[in-house]
């Protein structure tokens, strides 16, 4: 895990965590970098010393956004954690933490009943799954092999089997976690603070730094079916016709077996492709009869479907609006007939999207895949997006949504409010200010703590 500092942002590494308070002066500098160097565990980075360091830690993977960190610590363990966070609470210095790939927090433990899996909270997916594989074990993951687990089971985590099994935050039984005041906690269960496991399930770094997840996997399924239907040159009509096929087919008909993925690109090219866990000849029946036809947004998952005038006027704008970027769109199937991810209520975790059918990611980058990305770029993904949800506000009204994993940082507060987070923002923004009212733990779009909520110790767990 790494930490950053902005401007002075720390940033410490879990990856690694960042502070975004400015600096008043040289003297208060100091000590605020004397706390962090007299702890060697934390392997201190500054742009000054360590520029290369530096560099390597804070680097975005978008390269469109640039971080303004200019302290980074790695830390070797989760009470080194706990020290660069105390000093960042102390000195008034917010903290953004990173995962994935540059991190000592990546261990990956099986526990005595074969079944519970304590996830460092820096590991990757793909570490992960092979050595859940290797104890003959599964569990709910994205298909990245290099995304981090931190942030991914932090706001949600979907993977073919979700439909199944959940997202990958409904696995956690239990957190290691680091909370805002430095207060480090073994094992947080629900049954010891309803309240913050709650916040925790779908909005975790807001409230704390995870430096473990406890997991209960499942066993590896024993069949397993993989599968890619490629559709080249389709018409706007027809490309209309084989989602609305694919929007009914998926609610009404899709058993929770099945994981699925449609993937839109230029000239009219339809990709379905996705796992199905069972046999071949129960796949072969289940798709043979009427499956196929010929930024992001989850839709709700009730009787106001995506219509056909909002499918049409989608990719009449997706084939028909020149654009020198490289996009593509994705859909995922969230819902549908015994779908476990609506099954969960909303008070048992905060993810606030249980009643969705489909997620879509909207995605273009630069001719180059380098920077500068174009300003068009940004209007030709926003008219893909209004092209959709424009026709379809009416019926929607406030039931759509974006997926926090899917960070779309042009939203405005009131959006990322509305968008991200819809009716339970309420009782997250009473829990932050329970939890970290200094709002030590930072990033631009963080849930705002109200000023009314209890502010009881975090101490007191």
């Amino acid at each position: 895990m790494m930490l950053r500092f902005l401007a002075c942002l720390v940033v410490v590494d879990l990856a690694s965590i960042v502070s975004a308070v400015p600096v008043n002066s040289s003297r208060q500098a100091g000590t605020f970098l004397s706390c962090l160097s007299s702890q060697p565990s934390l392997n201190l980075a500054t742009w000054h010393k360590d520029r290369r360091e530096f560099t390597n830690l804070t680097a975005a993977f978008n390269q469109r956004l640039y971080s303004s960190a200019s302290v980074a610590v790695s830390p070797k363990d989760a009470n080194a954690v706990a020290a660069a966070v105390t000093c960042a609470q102390k000195f008034n210095r917010p903290v953004t933490a990173r995962g994935g790939g540059h991190s000592n927090l990546q261990n990956i433990e099986l526990k005595e009943d074969n079944f519970t899996v304590v996830v460092g909270g820096g590991a990757l997916l793909g570490d992960i799954a092979l050595q859940l594989n290797e104890w003959g074990l599964a569990m709910a993951h994205g298909t990245g092999p290099m995304v981090g687990v931190g942030g991914h089971a932090g706001f949600g985590g979907f993977g073919f089997i979700s439909r199944k099994w959940g997202l990958t935050l409904d696995a956690i039984s239990a957190f290691d976690i680091v909370l805002a005041n430095g207060t480090y906690v073994q094992g947080l269960t629900r049954e010891q603070d309803p309240d913050l496991f709650w916040a925790l399930s779908g909005a975790a770094p807001n409230y704390g730094i995870v430096t473990a997840y406890h997991f209960v996997a499942h066993q590896k399924p024993t069949n397993v079916v993989q599968f890619d239907y490629g559709f080249r040159g389709l018409s706007p009509a027809a490309m209309t016709q084989a989602f609305l096929a694919f929007q009914a087919w998926g609610k009404n008909s899709s058993p929770p077996e099945l994981g699925i993925q449609a993937v839109i690109g230029a000239n009219g090219s339809l990709d379905l492709s996705g796992l199905y866990y069972g046999s071949g000849e129960n796949f072969t029946n289940l798709m043979a009869p009427d499956c196929f036809y010929a930024r992001s947004l989850m839709t709700p998952d009730s009787d106001q479907l995506i219509t056909e005038e909002a499918a049409n006027a989608f990719f009449s704008y997706l084939q028909n609006t020149e654009t020198t970027t490289q996009w593509f769109v994705e859909i995922d199937l969230y819902g549908g007939a015994g779908s476990y991810i609506n099954s969960v209520p909303l008070n048992q975790s905060s993810f606030a999207h249980r009643s969705s059918l489909l997620t879509f990611q909207l995605y273009a980058s630069s001719p180059t895949l380098n920077n500068p990305f174009p300003d068009y770029g940004f209007s030709y993904v926003d008219g893909m997006y209004n092209a959709l949800v424009d026709p379809m506000k009416a019926a929607w009204s406030t039931t759509y949504g974006s997926y926090v994993n899917y960070i779309d940082p042009m939203l405005s507060p009131s959006e990322v409010k509305a968008l991200y987070w819809s009716s339970q923002y309420d009782r997250l923004s009473q829990l932050r200010a329970k939890y970290d009212p200094d709002q030590t733990l930072w990033n631009p779009q963080a849930i705002q703590p109200t000023a009314v909520a209890s502010r009881r110790s975090v101490r007191e767990l």
